[in-house]
Parts: structure tokens; C-alpha cells; sequence
């Protein structure tokens, strides 16, 4: 508990770090193309947005989380299901969080869907996940 979090540094430590995690994962993300040059990773938030300079890691960095979808390399996006099983194939396994039901107006945000096509989707019987 308490005792492993003071010796690995603190809190201060371990949020740097995992930031650093973060924005590793992001100069990664924005490097993957597809043969015909489209992105393979669409990053949502502050992460989207976010230029790295020289100075490295600071109070102006986003957090360590990383919203983002896959996408084929027509564009369409790959749902998050498959991901997750794909990710869950690598030795070791990729850890991640898949869907956006936990946040729906995030995800509606993210996604920039309308009222109504939420409003649809939940009607249709879609309230989570991705099959």
C-alpha cells in the first residue's frame, strides 16, 4: 500500500513516470501509417493536440491517459473489441482499457455524434461494447 507508493518516489514520481509512458505511446501512435500513408491510430483529447518540444515532461503535458480508436486503412474504425483480443494475443499481454460507455458524453463528444444518433444506438439495443 502505502509503503511501496513512498518507495517508489511517491505520487509525484509515479505520475511522471506514467506520463512519460504516455507520451512515449503517443510519439508511437503518430508514427504508424498504413501502405497508403493514412494514420493507423486516431488520438482523442488533449494528447491530439499536444506539440512535444525540448524541454521534455512538464505541469503543461496531459495526463497519462490515451483515448484513441484504430483505424483500418480505408479509415473505418476497428472496434474495440478486436483490439482488445488482439492486444491480448502479444506476449506479454498489451493492458488496455476498450470502450466508452463509462463516459458517454466523451465518447459522444470524441466521436461527434448527435443526440440522436446516441439516442438510436440505445434504442437499436447497442449499450456496450463493440459486436
Amino acid at each position: 500500500g502505502f509503503q511501496e507508493i513512498a518507495d517508489l518516489g511517491g505520487m509525484k514520481a509515479i505520475s511522471s513516470h506514467s506520463t512519460c509512458l504516455a507520451a512515449e505511446r503517443v510519439r508511437r501512435f503518430r508514427r504508424l501509417v498504413h501502405d497508403n500513408n493514412t494514420s493507423v491510430v486516431q488520438i482523442y483529447g488533449q494528447w491530439n493536440y499536444f506539440q512535444f518540444g525540448t524541454k521534455g515532461i512538464d505541469e503543461r503535458t496531459p495526463g497519462p491517459t490515451v483515448a484513441f480508436n484504430i483505424s483500418d486503412r480505408d479509415g473505418a474504425i476497428i472496434g474495440y473489441d478486436e483490439v482488445s483480443r488482439l492486444a491480448a494475443l502479444n506476449r506479454p499481454p498489451i493492458q488496455l482499457r476498450t470502450g466508452c460507455f463509462c463516459n458517454p458524453g466523451a465518447c459522444q463528444e470524441a466521436l461527434s455524434l448527435c443526440d440522436d444518433d446516441v439516442t438510436e444506438q440505445h434504442a437499436s439495443g447497442h449499450v456496450c461494447g463493440d459486436r
